[in-house]
């Protein structure tokens, strides 16, 4: 089949602006036989809604605009097939030989761009660019990525989420990439986005050379970033939610710090020197790592200080041999002094503006120094620590990301503001961090690509420590997963030189009653602590209580009574109802308590939507699960976008829950886990109401479930390849995969990075079970408490 010719672009409406007139004209008069099609914003949404509706949720719940226009041109390329280009391309000839033979074609961004800081974050080696695509209608590669493009809508900014990024990964991941044409930079990415921005691609020799093999001329305007790199850093502090400010510290979330590095990179500041702190003793090949790691940093005005009170030479003939000036080598007599008192000396020699520990058994990516001092420079810091970082166990090979908290390790801070060490051999650095962070104003990244730190046999912590690390990590790789890890690590660090690394061995793992009879942690600085509840208000994040309801009369005044039992304080409680095709009088009687709700918490929200949605089948009939389920799941998506503010977290609580703690908020804040759900039950002890909670049996997830899907969803029969939580009371909290939704707690940031109730089928999965699945995609974990138990009375 041939690539038709038809031309399609795309602009917000007809008022183009006037240079991209002119390149939109280049593309008329090379192709005078062609066709020529202008999508609209509105023209792009009908088509999808006519044509392909069971996208639309998404399609709507992309947060930028640009996601939209970047996600509609694959399906118009699906559709129609033809010619895309963006209205920033200059058409210099036509193009028609470059599509002979060939039925979808894509071109390579520059090889400059895959040397930018953002690029090799994600280790892409070339970059499939989606500003120019040549297409047959319905070519197989267009319904691939259409799972690709679902699974990965909530990817944090439009590079990922739709863009270049996200097709590189869905082309490099391709079985059959012959089947795809890519075109060299030369023939239509001749020019750099550097050199159109600094107005090189205006001088004429410059233009003669690139238009001698080039068939177009991409501009690179990027409009729809340009206001963003160009900020500066008081404007990009103000873009920030407020919630993410408090007591002085800014959290910087991965929504945001890309954004951030990419404002800074062109920035022309003069940047300051920054210490970079070792204090070792006899660990020579680990050392060895850390300083490799040193030499690699792309933040260019750095110097590493290393205090040296080991016996062994080994250290001191190898910086010898480096002849690096950015390395200052102090070995001292061995005196025993206390870690405490070796960073002190090494502080004391740091000649920066900046100081940042670097151990000496631990591993940094080659970014870290220069996003830190990026974050920290943009949001007028004056520290930046990780929130998250790489945990690695070499010798059982086991990897983790960790859970948040201020890790002290990561701190890089102006040295005027580091207080002195206590002399402690152990837990020496957590008094600084908290000192800081009382008293200065901090830049929390959570960025934990970033720092790599190593568990062995020779931490100043004991092995029980490190498993409630491994415990209550955010994300865990072991076997296959773990080999994944390493392979690509090992292209960024000097991975495979670590020493005591053991590509063979199986992990080792405590018991899981000796972890949990063990100590808990103690020397987290930012952990999440609610106890003593009642002294300060001023302590709770607040919460909305979000709760859908239909046909709820009955229910409504045990529900209000049951809120007001609350002991979290109420100022901190906001409430939103989404009422939905009553017939009850559930409406009126919301609307005459709205002033008792109002005056009891900090705000109240009131909304109705009716979906005609009404039956007279058993609601658990599977034949109805599909809608019913995909309506509910649209009334929480649409609750949650009308009433989220600034609240930190989101209860999801169903009308009909009879009975629960009132601590049931402390209780399930107390756990740090970013989603977590209690034991839904019909009677105190008895059978888990809730069974939308679950997880999976061992190798149910591999099992063919196919027999039990119906209308797309899986409806299998009750604990088929599942445990409930009634099913795992020996355990305190339990990993879960599916979530249900009549208790339901989740970190609103979440939320805020695309995570939703899906309306459609999500890998088999719907609403609450599809919340649960998407969460994973995204990189988190769902959590269950079997032993917290709430009531809902069947009915």
């Amino acid at each position: 089949m041939a690539i038709p010719k038809i031309i399609h672009q795309t602009w917000k409406n007809e008022s183009i602006p006037q240079e991209m007139v002119t390149f939109q004209q280049t593309w008329k008069e090379h192709h005078p036989d062609w066709e020529y099609r202008l999508w609209t914003d509105q023209d792009n949404r009908e088509f999808i809604e006519n044509y392909y509706s069971w996208f639309l949720p998404v399609y709507d719940a992309y947060r930028e605009n640009i996601c939209r226009v970047d996600a509609v041109r694959y399906f118009i390329m699906y559709h129609y097939g033809g010619l895309y280009v963006d209205l920033d391309f200059e058409c210099l000839r036509p193009v028609d030989q470059l599509l002979q033979e060939h039925r979808l074609i894509f071109g390579l961004e520059p090889s400059a761009h895959v040397d930018l800081p953002q690029v090799k974050f994600r280790n892409l080696k070339q970059i499939v660019c989606p500003s120019f695509i040549a297409s047959e209608p319905a070519h197989p590669f267009w319904s691939y990525f259409f799972q690709y493009l679902v699974q990965n809508y909530y990817l944090p900014g439009p590079l990922d989420a739709t863009g270049p990024f996200l097709l590189t990964r869905a082309y490099n991941e391709y079985s059959a990439p012959s089947e795809i044409k890519l075109l060299p930079a030369k023939l239509l990415y001749p020019a750099t986005k550097f050199d159109c921005w600094e107005g090189r691609i205006k001088d004429q020799k410059f233009r003669q050379t690139v238009e001698q093999e080039a068939f177009a001329i991409h501009h690179w305007h990027g409009t729809w970033f340009k206001e963003k790199t160009a900020a500066t850093a008081a404007q990009f502090v103000k873009k920030l939610p407020l919630s993410l400010m408090k007591k002085g510290r800014v959290v910087l979330h991965s929504t945001f710090q890309y954004n951030l590095y990419q404002s800074l990179s062109g920035a022309e500041i003069e940047l300051p020197l920054i210490s970079c702190l070792m204090v070792t003793k006899n660990r020579v090949e680990q050392a060895k790592c850390a300083i490799q790691c040193f030499l690699n940093q792309t933040y260019a005005h750095r110097e590493l200080v290393i205090i040296d009170d080991g016996e062994d030479e080994g250290l001191a003939e190898y910086t010898q041999q480096l002849q690096d000036s950015q390395i200052k080598y102090l070995h001292l007599p061995s005196e025993n002094k206390t870690l405490g008192e070796l960073r002190n000396l090494a502080v004391k020699n740091a000649g920066g503006t900046y100081i940042c520990q670097w151990d000496d058994d631990d591993l940094s990516d080659p970014l870290r120094l220069e996003v830190q001092m990026a974050a920290l420079l943009a949001l007028a810091a004056q520290a930046c620590f990780l929130q998250r970082w790489m945990l690695w166990w070499p010798s059982s090979r086991r990897w983790a990301v960790s859970r948040i908290r201020v890790w002290e390790g990561s701190i890089l801070c102006l040295k005027s503001k580091v207080v002195a060490y206590s002399e402690q051999r152990q837990g020496e650095d957590t008094p600084v961090a908290e000192q800081i962070l009382q008293n200065c104003r901090v830049a929390l990244l959570d960025c934990p690509q970033l720092y790599i730190y190593v568990i062995h046999n020779h931490n100043t912590f004991d092995a029980v420590h490190f498993e409630q690390h491994w415990q209550l990590a955010s994300e865990r790789f072991e076997g296959s997963n773990y080999d994944s890890i390493i392979s690509q690590l090992c292209d960024r660090l000097p991975i495979e030189c670590y020493p005591q690394v053991n590509f063979t061995s199986q992990p080792t793992l405590l018991p899981l009653a000796e972890v949990s009879a063990a100590p808990k942690l103690t020397s987290s600085v930012a952990e999440p602590s609610l106890a003593p509840l009642v002294l300060d208000s001023n302590a709770f994040p607040k919460i909305l209580i979000l709760t859908p309801v239909k046909e709820a009369r009955e229910f409504l005044p045990k529900y209000l009574k049951n809120l007001l039992r609350l002991t979290y304080p109420h100022d901190k409680i906001s409430l939103g109802l989404l009422e939905s095709d009553s017939k009850d009088g559930t409406f009126d009687w919301l609307q005459d308590k709205s002033d008792q709700f109002q005056q009891n918490f900090a705000r109240y929200t009131l909304l109705k939507r009716d979906f005609s949605f009404h039956h007279t089948q058993l609601r658990w009939e599977p034949s109805l699960q599909f809608q019913r389920r995909s309506i509910l799941a649209k009334s929480r998506n649409f609750l949650l976008s009308q009433s989220l503010q600034d609240e930190e977290w989101v209860l999801w609580l169903d009308v009909d829950v009879s009975d629960y703690p009132s601590d049931i908020i402390q209780r399930l804040l107390i756990t740090g886990k970013e989603i977590v759900v209690p034991n839904c039950v019909v009677e105190p002890g008895g059978k888990t109401w809730d069974c939308n909670t679950f997880k999976f049996k061992p190798g149910a997830q591999s099992k063919d479930w196919s027999v039990y899907v119906i209308d797309g969803i899986l409806q299998p029969p009750k604990s088929e390849g599942r445990f409930y939580l009634d099913d795992l009371r020996d355990r305190e909290i339990v990993e879960v995969d599916g979530v249900g939704g009549t208790m339901l707690l989740i970190k609103a940031d979440l939320h805020r990075e695309g995570l939703m109730f899906p309306p459609f089928s999500y890998k088999l999965y719907i609403e609450t079970e599809g919340l649960g699945m998407m969460a994973k995609d995204m990189g988190y974990r769902c959590w269950g408490l079997p032993q917290l138990e709430v009531v809902h009375t069947p009915h």
